[in-house]
């Protein structure tokens, strides 16, 4: 079956993150929940949220994780190599985006490690998009931490890369996506992975 790795924001395991690793499987599609932070003691109680010189220091260490987890569920029994994704929100999803460009490294890869990606309400710290897969970016509009605009321009650069993408924005939302705001992301993101990920023809 086809398989995602899913990244948790600056405070750990909690929120979007841990709803779409428990909910995805129902959906057809196996998760690997990873804790990046594993190997970089959190600087606080908030994780890494605020903490913009850990996570400088940090990036490279959680790509290689992030890498490590990919390849390790393309090895796992059950799992299609050829269908594995990513799906970040906040920090993970800027971490899913750098290392889909990058992977454990600084030099662009000529073919991402992954086959489909999500990020929700995600800084896109790559800039580059040429290597990445076909791209879901979710953002909670205009109460998101992260400006809509941002997304929007994430949007744009992929498909000036000819990186087939789609970009859904949630009027008035916020950066947690709770309530009705988490349905909408839950159904855009098991729409976006059936159509690149479950389907056979994928």
């Amino acid at each position: 079956m086809p398989a995602v790795v899913v990244l948790h924001g600056c405070g750990g395991f909690g929120g979007i993150d841990e709803v779409l690793a428990r909910d995805l499987p129902d959906h057809g599609v196996a998760t690997y929940y990873v804790d990046y932070f594993g190997l970089t003691p959190e600087p606080s109680k908030r994780g890494f949220c605020g903490a913009h010189r850990g996570i400088e220091s940090s990036f490279r260490t959680w790509q290689r994780i992030v890498l490590d987890a990919t390849n390790a569920l393309k090895r796992t029994a059950g799992i299609d190599a050829e269908r594995v994704g990513a799906v970040g929100w906040s920090l993970g999803g800027g971490l899913a985006l750098v290392t889909g460009e990058y992977g454990a490294g600084t030099t662009p890869l000529r073919h991402s490690p992954f086959h489909a990606l999500v990020v929700l309400s995600a800084f896109d710290a790559s800039g580059r998009v040429n290597a990445l897969p076909p791209t879901l970016v979710l953002s909670g509009g205009s109460g998101d931490a992260v400006p809509v605009a941002d997304a929007r321009a994430l949007y744009q650069a992929l498909r000036s890369a000819h990186v087939p993408a789609v970009l859904h924005v949630y009027p008035h939302g916020t950066h947690s996506w709770k309530g009705p705001q988490r349905i909408a992301g839950e159904r855009w993101t098991f729409a976006f992975l059936h159509r690149y990920l479950a389907s056979s023809s994928a």
